[in-house]
């Protein structure tokens, strides 16, 4: 599953050994971040919207909250 993540360009996954769990790190381009500032939304936040309404593959964005 690294190698997937790690083959697609803007993201970056250290490897998982044992676990059923990958973090993918996306780095989003300015266009996107501006574009998501424009719509009033936290850039990570709009492109999960995003994914999930073209796709409905669900993400959690990073910038959420930590507990």
């Amino acid at each position: 599953m690294t190698d997937g993540f790690n083959s697609c360009k803007n993201v970056v996954c250290n490897f998982t050994e044992g676990a059923m769990y990958s973090f993918p790190q996306m780095r989003l381009p300015p266009k996107a971040i501006e574009t998501a500032k424009r719509a009033g939304k936290v850039p990570d936040v709009f492109y999960c919207l995003k994914l999930l309404e073209a796709t409905g593959i669900s993400m959690v964005p990073g910038s959420g909250p930590s507990t």
